[in-house]
């Protein structure tokens, strides 16, 4: 196909070109990354990554709205539970230095299991705290698994989807991630309203052990690149098991200035979404008169439409981002 060819055809059979370059560029890593599996079996793996990351960051902000009973039954105080939430982000934000390696060394399909039967058990146990300890101690190892459904969702999409495609498979996945932490004290103000907080948790379980199930029969163990040479490969020792949990592998990353720059937007963003989600019942219940954290916890639907709408839009913006790109600046990846 020649550039003047690829010039004169409207934007759908570009659009198609594209992808039937792209297939073909691919070839033999078809069959090993999975872009060959049925769009049925793709659009389920999606839900479930989708759903794990909506559960984990749902088990975020749930018991905002139920702080001050919390607070109560623990005889304690609502600034140590909101020490507790902080405890819990900051797991989630460093968990990746655990979950990305054993990506590796145990395979995704094994690591994502793991982490996803972890979040079940480290649920069912806050359920059931009897003191202010045992609560602070299985909250915290719960979001312990956060990011690991994070990071291992979106390489799992990656492994299955192809380029011209990803964003908008990425976009659902994101709808997850960002509509958890505002649906969560919606949900958890009305269960707190008419039960008891440990009914969030109980409610948690059984979204991740759904999880759990659908991610033991369709996540697949997909490998993001070609067989290595087996005359190349070296074996497994401790001491490379162990040298996978640097964390400097991690952090040089942000050498690239696109990732630093992205890692900060993301940080920003993070920072204004929680302060805002975790002081919205505080600050409305006095003001407008309110007694319960059922009418408080409808605040929260707000900015998780906004989430839902801008993570879909933005994938397929993405997509069209990337066609683009393949068809102006870099036109021989496809001619």
């Amino acid at each position: 196909m020649s550039e003047s060819d690829l010039e004169s055809q409207p934007a759908r059979a570009a659009d198609e070109a594209i992808e039937e370059k792209v297939s073909s560029e691919t070839g033999k890593e078809k069959s090993i990354m999975g872009y060959e599996m049925p769009l049925w079996r793709k659009c389920v793996i999606t839900f479930i990554v989708s759903w794990m990351t909506l559960v984990v960051t749902f088990s975020s902000t749930s018991l905002i709205p139920a702080t001050p009973e919390i607070a109560t039954e623990f005889n304690t105080t609502e600034e140590t539970l909101n020490l507790t939430n902080m405890g819990v982000l900051f797991a989630m934000g460093y968990s990746s230095l655990i979950w990305g390696p054993l990506n590796k060394l145990l395979g995704r399909r094994t690591s994502y299991n793991l982490a996803v039967a972890m979040l079940c058990g480290c649920t069912a146990a806050t359920a059931v705290s009897v003191n202010l300890k045992m609560f602070i101690a299985f909250r915290v190892l719960t979001g312990l698994t956060g990011t690991s459904f994070m990071v291992s969702g979106q390489t799992v999409l990656a492994d299955i989807f192809e380029p011209v495609v990803r964003g908008t498979a990425m976009g659902f996945f994101m709808a997850g991630t960002l509509s958890g932490p505002a649906i969560g004290p919606c949900i958890g103000g009305i269960i707190v309203t008419f039960s008891g907080w440990r009914v969030i948790y109980w409610l948690q379980l059984g979204m991740s052990g759904l999880g759990l199930i659908l991610a033991f029969f369709f996540v697949p163990n997909t490998k993001g690149e070609v067989e290595p040479d087996p005359k190349k490969s070296q074996p497994l020792t401790v001491v490379s098991a162990i040298r996978e949990f640097n964390p400097f592998r991690i952090f040089k990353q942000w050498l690239y200035p696109n990732v630093f720059l992205a890692d900060l937007t993301c940080g920003f963003l993070a920072v204004f979404q929680y302060s805002l989600l975790t002081s919205a019942r505080a600050i409305f219940n006095p003001v407008f008169h309110l007694n319960t954290a059922l009418v408080s916890g409808l605040f929260y639907l707000a900015p998780g439409a906004g989430f839902l709408v801008g993570s879909i839009v933005g994938g397929k913006f993405s997509d069209r981002t990337v066609k683009k790109w393949i068809v102006w600046p870099f036109r021989q990846w496809v001619v």
